[in-house]
Parts: structure tokens; sequence; C-alpha cells
């Protein structure tokens, strides 16, 4: 498994996936320390799981300091929440994943063109529900975090374009 580690500087930086030989592909802010095993733990979900082929993106959690975790977010009648309650100890599907740190399957990014913005947190929730909408699903590896700023811990006050198809498949996957 190949995975290509983009760091993200400005706008630009994206469209580097497409230049990309690999089979993964990861976004990440300039300065970030990650551990040794950070990648090898969030491939290990693909790896571990080669007949799934919806995986597209597993996303860590996202460690706030000061705060507890955040494991994904639940888009809500009004706003999209963090959720900071943990469903499993192994990965699990979310409704939104976090964008920096996650690794994506380049075959989803060229199927879905995204368009990225340098907001961490739009592009996650815009990525996560183009994935879902295309029949593709998002992960979260609870036990792999990623440093995360405070903003991210707070609800998101408007609410995004769900599909009705993506609520159905998250209603039957009992996913959030």
């Amino acid at each position: 498994m190949k995975l290509t580690i983009i760091t993200v500087n400005n706008q630009d930086d994206y469209l580097a996936w497409k230049d990309a030989e690999s089979e993964f592909i990861s976004f990440v802010p300039p300065g970030r320390t990650i551990s040794d095993g950070y990648f090898n733990e969030l491939l290990s979900v693909f790896a571990d799981r080669p007949l799934f082929r919806k995986l597209s993106m597993v996303s860590p959690s996202i460690d706030i300091a000061g705060e507890s975790p955040v494991y994904g977010w639940l888009v809500s009648p009004t706003s999209i929440m963090p959720s900071r309650i943990r469903s499993s100890t192994e990965p699990y599907a979310v409704q939104i994943g976090y964008l920096p740190g996650a690794i994506i399957k380049k075959t989803a990014l060229e199927r879905l063109q995204p368009k990225f913005t340098m907001a961490d947190l739009d592009n996650s929730i815009n990525l996560s529900l183009e994935l879902w909408d295309s029949g593709l699903r998002c992960f979260i590896h609870p036990k792999v975090s990623f440093e995360g700023e405070h903003r991210h811990g707070i609800p998101i006050k408007y609410q995004p374009v769900v599909d009705e198809k993506v609520r159905k498949i998250w209603k039957r996957e009992m996913v959030g």
C-alpha cells in the first residue's frame, strides 16, 4: 500500500493529489508532528477490509487540548455537532470525518473531483457528504488521533444539504 502525504500550505496544494502515483492520499497542515505509526494504523483499516470496496476515507479522532476527543461530526436539524462519544474501540462508519490527517483512496478523489478550500472543517463536511452520496463510506479510527484546533470542537451553525438518499443510508446502517 503506497501513500502520498501532501502538505497543504495553500489551496493549490490540494491539486497535488492528481499527480500522485500512490493508491492513497493524505492532506496534512504544515508543521504538524505525526507519530511513526500514525499512518500505518489508518492504512491498516483498508488492509483489514480488502473486500469492502465502499470504504474510501479513514479519519482519525481529533484531540483538542483541554477537551474530550472528537469522534467525527453528526448532522442535526440546525447544525453540525462534534461527536464526543466513541461508538467502538474498532474503526466504524461516521457521518462526517475529519479531512486533515485522514487517508483517502485516490480512486474516490478521481471519481468525485472535490473542490477544496482552506477551511478544514468545510472540506471535511463536503468530502464526507460527497462520499456518502456516491455510495462510498467514511470511517473513523478511534484509537488514532490528530491534533485539532479549539475551534473544531464547537458546533457549526449551518445545515449542509444532505440528500434524503444519504439520510436513509445513515439510518439503515445506523450511522450517527
